[in-house]
């Protein structure tokens, strides 16, 4: 995992940029180095820039070119804190009274705190994912320590979170850069799928089977996803979120050594991850990454069918039923997943026209809508698009693979 990279990327947005933007208080930019050096660490600008543009892009709708100036288009939280919903334009009022003192106050103390830790590149990593709006809600006023969680990455358009925009500029960071302004990636679409789902409903004759036939899916798919997020960490996955998953404390908290409140608890019985995951990864190691995930699976629920099996065999080794077991744990589980790569700028076009161009003979009708909403983006737009403007469209690509 290429540690420096994503701690540069996770922090080269402050986490308090919405609150500060407009103000005159402070840049987010020189705010963001404060905080690195609180840590102790070097934002370097060719370690997220590339990753920075494929998130915007990735996240972000269209804003006009018109709207970097435009004061209809400029929005001061701390003046009058209100949540509008980005596609009904309903506003809700929430009535808090904050100052940027206090913003700074819980800002500094949080990553102070963390500092003070001592804690490994990789470990501040994992503590910074997963911890750090804990930090900020303990060291905030109690009425608005609730809108961390729902901060937006742009006010202009606040369809996604500061905390998305971060997960996704981290997972883009492993594998794209920029050289005179024009962006390369060498990333990719990844899905991995467990079934059969069907066989376990099918067999279930109580209440309970249905809950194991579940759980097992759950369990044997989230060791696949544990097998992935060791080399490229939990960002890197898409769906399903792993923020707050207990299955993903319960690895931190043992394997990683971040302490986590009521890692034992009952959540930790929830099927809550399903039987496939998307994940967005460097796509020169994603074969090696499949074949790691499905090995993990198989490698589970062989231990797992062996424990059961010797709970009602001692004398296994000789039996009949032993060479059942192995039949039936090597044919049983369909584990099926599919890489398709992202297309990147060259000398003669950018990356989302290579895409397009290439991407005809599979879905001709899309492509043709999107490179039309393309080349009017490029002309109207603020931001020139990029790979990341067609992820709906690559999507839809390593879906019907997978089909």
């Amino acid at each position: 995992m290429k540690t420096d990279k994503k701690l540069s990327a996770f922090l080269h947005d402050t986490v308090d940029k919405p609150l500060i933007l407009m103000t005159g208080h402070e840049r987010h930019e020189s705010r963001a180095k404060k905080i690195a050096d609180i840590l102790g660490i070097s934002i370097n600008e060719d370690d997220f820039r590339g990753a920075d543009w494929i998130a915007s892009a990735m996240d972000r709708l269209l804003m006009p070119r018109i709207g970097k100036n435009n004061p209809g288009f400029q929005v001061k939280f701390t003046e009058s804190p209100k949540i509008i919903h980005p596609t009904s334009g309903d506003a809700m009022e929430l009535g808090l009274s904050f100052s940027l003192a206090e913003v700074d106050s819980a800002v500094t103390m949080s990553f102070q705190r963390i500092s003070e830790m001592g804690l490994s590149k990789e470990s501040l990593y994992h503590y910074l994912w997963r911890k750090i709006r804990d930090e900020l809600k303990g060291n905030s006023g109690r009425q608005w320590r609730k809108i961390w969680d729902i901060l937006p990455a742009d006010t202009r358009v606040p369809d996604h979170t500061i905390w998305d925009h971060l997960k996704v500029t981290c997972l883009c960071s492993a594998a794209s850069y920029t050289d005179s302004n024009r962006l390369y990636n060498r990333l990719g679409t990844f899905i991995f799928t467990i079934g059969p789902v069907q066989s376990f409903i099918q067999n279930a004759r109580k209440t309970q089977d249905l809950w194991m036939g579940s759980y097992i899916l759950s369990y044997l798919n989230w060791m696949a996803i544990k097998s992935v997020i060791e080399e490229h960490g939990p960002d890197c996955v898409i769906y399903p979120d792993l923020y707050l998953q207990p299955m993903v404390d319960h690895w931190l908290h043992n394997d990683k050594g971040i302490e986590i409140d009521n890692i034992n608890s009952i959540d930790m019985l929830t099927p809550t991850i399903p039987n496939r995951f998307l994940a967005i990864l460097p796509i020169d190691d994603i074969e090696e990454i499949g074949r790691k995930a499905e090995d993990a699976v198989r490698s589970e629920f062989r231990r797992m069918a062996e424990f059961v099996f010797d709970e009602f065999f001692s004398d296994w080794r000789n039996t009949y039923a032993r060479e059942m077991l192995d039949s039936q744990i090597d044919n049983f589980l369909d584990i099926f997943w599919v890489g398709t790569p992202w297309y990147s700028s060259d000398e003669k076009a950018p990356d989302w026209q290579n895409a397009i161009s290439n991407l005809k003979s599979y879905v001709p009708q899309k492509s043709s809508d999107y490179g039309e909403f393309l080349i009017f983006l490029s002309k109207k737009g603020e931001y020139p698009p990029n790979i990341g403007t067609l992820y709906g469209l690559l999507h839809c690509i390593s879906e019907r693979s997978l089909g």
